[in-house]
């Protein structure tokens, strides 16, 4: 939420600063919560609520309770770990595979919003609702600015190749 009015300062301003501060604060609000998703799947284990084997959390598919939901919610810890390290590792491999793996971020984010919203026991305060929703149309809405962007440019490159 807090990445929306930075995101699209950094859609306006190309300017090399303003890509370094965004990157530096997408790289942290990514590390932080990949640590509070750990920390999350870990504290599942102890709940006494609704308690976990360590099996059920680190293998998707197979917790006693509302395995679709909870198996959602296992791929995505892995699906930001392989977004966190690969992008540690990004100097270190080819930029399309990069690429390629980071666009998971897409499917990883649909994940946690399916598993947080429809399993959270949270979701019934209307607050928490919202911020669900309101997360998942602020990304919507920059998925959809960037989608923009990127063709306008692409079209740009095209029709001065062509000249």
């Amino acid at each position: 939420m807090a990445s929306a009015p930075v995101s699209c300062r950094v859609c306006l301003d190309s300017s090399r600063q303003s890509k370094e501060n965004f990157f530096k604060f997408h790289s942290a609000a990514t590390n932080y919560g990949m640590v509070i998703g750990l920390l999350h799947g870990v504290l599942t284990i102890i709940d006494p609520y609704m308690p976990f084997a360590w099996s059920e959390v680190l293998i998707p598919f197979t917790a006693q309770n509302s395995p679709f939901l909870n198996g959602l919610g296992t791929l995505s810890a892995y699906g930001l770990l392989l977004l966190v390290f690969t992008s540690d590792f990004r100097h270190k491999i080819p930029n399309k595979v990069w690429h390629t793996l980071h666009i998971l971020s897409y499917p990883t984010f649909l994940m946690t919003f399916i598993h947080g919203f429809v399993l959270g026991t949270d979701t019934a305060i209307p607050e928490i609702r919202m911020m669900y929703l309101l997360s998942m149309g602020v990304i919507l809405f920059l998925s959809f600015l960037r989608f923009m962007i990127r063709s306008a440019k692409e079209e740009s490159y095209s029709t001065q190749g062509a000249k």
